[in-house]
């Protein structure tokens, strides 16, 4: 604040200096040229200048902002309307007006702003006070033609004011500079914690993304390096062996090899699935049809692998109205990847139940006064070893197998999360539960409207 308040009374001491200098020189070469022409243009434009100091100085102590171009415009437009009336023999008292106004303009618009402005200080009132007398001096001086001895008074008085205002002003503004200074200080810390904190997000999800990226970048390795090692192995094995092993080892080579390329396949058909629906390039063909029906095709699909292990699948609660609007190859692929993997790690001779409920999904139309559209909950749920309560959301991103489920069993990691897309893109939901006695419940929510699908939350 120290420094601050030694450039601001700098500033009105060298103000201070100029305008008593001009109006000494003023009114000692009035009275060398005094009745000439030149004699009264010396003495507009020193008083001009005085004029601009006065302004200049009430800018500095009360924050008012002034047009200073605008005076200089006004003053010189003002001085060639003078000379002008004065070359027509109108007289000196009709050619001095419009000189005398511009002159007396700093000094009134500044004097009168500063009783406009609230918080101005008296001591800077009584500034205006002084300056605003000196205008009305201007004002009348094409009428009375005072003596120079009378703006030397004035100006002077102005300068000793000015003085006072340099020691004295401090002492009742200090509080309010200090308070403004300390203003913008904690605007400036708060506008750096906020760069600061935004700057540490951006970090932290860079480092989430190339974490993310990393862990992606070794599982699709992984995923891709085991069938491929396994397809070449036993080709070579065959290759090797083709002239000495017997046809039954043969056709172990050879079934290897199918297994590890179709397990290769839909890996390749996941990831691409799940790259499309990720950059929204999937099309969606919505049609209101029977979802019961769908989820009929995808047992009867499965129906050998549900026999194989015994499993008894049933339909529940079919009296709902299930007559949905959805994609259906898309459906088809969400069911077939829930109901796989509840016979994946079922045990022998369980049961799944898929069930159905009438619910409702949030509205984001405000015009709404219900503030919900109708949807379907479809419920998968089984009996096998369950979903830990700390993995529930995790099992729908890339490449993440339960820790439960992990043991084997194969399976990309990418079914779930391709699930988590679809049934978005039909603004919809899905989650997964814990189920109270043994198994896990896998549900998703389909809007049942094709008007209500780009009306969801």
């Amino acid at each position: 604040m120290s420094t601050l308040w030694f450039f601001y009374r700098k500033n009105l001491y060298l103000y201070g200096v100029g305008l008593w200098s001009f109006t000494f020189v003023n009114f000692l070469t009035q009275g060398i040229f005094d009745k000439t022409d030149f004699s009264t243009i010396l003495a507009f434009s020193s008083y001009y200048l005085c004029s601009l100091i006065l302004a200049k100085i009430m800018s500095l102590t009360t924050d008012i902002i002034l047009r200073f171009l605008h005076y200089h415009v006004f003053f010189g437009v003002a001085l060639l309307a003078g000379f002008a009336l004065n070359s027509s023999e109108l007289g000196f008292t009709i050619s001095a007006i419009p000189i005398a106004i511009a002159v007396a303009y700093p000094m009134l618009d500044s004097g009168i702003r500063c009783f406009v402005k609230k918080d101005t200080q008296y001591v800077a009132k009584i500034y205006a006070v002084i300056i605003l007398i000196n205008a009305v001096h201007f004002l009348d001086y094409p009428f009375l033609r005072p003596m120079p001895e009378m703006a030397l008074v004035g100006f002077s008085t102005a300068f000793v004011l000015v003085i006072l205002l340099s020691i004295y002003l401090p002492i009742f503004t200090s509080k309010t500079l200090s308070d403004a200074y300390a203003k913008r200080l904690e605007d400036e810390i708060e506008h750096r914690i906020e760069i600061e904190h935004d700057l540490r997000i951006a970090k932290e999800e860079a480092e989430t993304a190339t974490k993310v990226k990393s862990e992606f970048m070794a599982n699709i390795s992984h995923e891709l390096r085991t069938p491929m090692h396994a397809i070449l192995g036993f080709s070579r094995l065959g290759e090797e062996k083709a002239n000495t092993a017997n046809r039954e080892k043969l056709l172990e080579y050879f079934n290897n090899i199918d297994q590890s390329g179709s397990r290769l396949l839909l890996l390749l058909n996941d990831i691409l699935d799940l790259s499309k629906l990720e950059a929204n390039k999937t099309e969606f063909n919505f049609v209101k049809q029977d979802l019961q029906q769908i989820i009929q095709n995808v047992i009867d699909e499965l129906s050998t692998v549900i026999n194989s292990k015994k499993i008894i699948v049933e339909l529940e609660n079919t009296e709902v109205n299930l007559n949905v609007a959805f994609d259906k190859e898309k459906i088809f692929q969400v069911v077939s990847n829930l109901l796989s993997n509840a016979i994946k790690f079922n045990d022998e001779g369980k049961k799944i139940g898929i069930s159905f409920r009438e619910t409702t999904l949030p509205n984001n139309r405000s015009n709404e006064n219900s503030g919900k559209v109708p949807a379907i909950t479809v419920y998968t749920v089984d009996q096998g070893i369950g979903i830990p309560e700390n993995e529930l959301e995790i099992i729908f991103d890339k490449f993440i197998q339960s820790s439960r489920t992990n043991v084997g069993a194969g399976g990309t990691g990418l079914g779930l999360a391709i699930c988590k897309e679809i049934i978005e893109g039909h603004h919809g939901r899905i989650w997964a539960e814990r189920n109270d006695t043994c198994g896990a419940t896998i549900a998703f929510t389909l809007p049942k409207n094709i008007e209500d699908l780009s009306d969801v939350e």
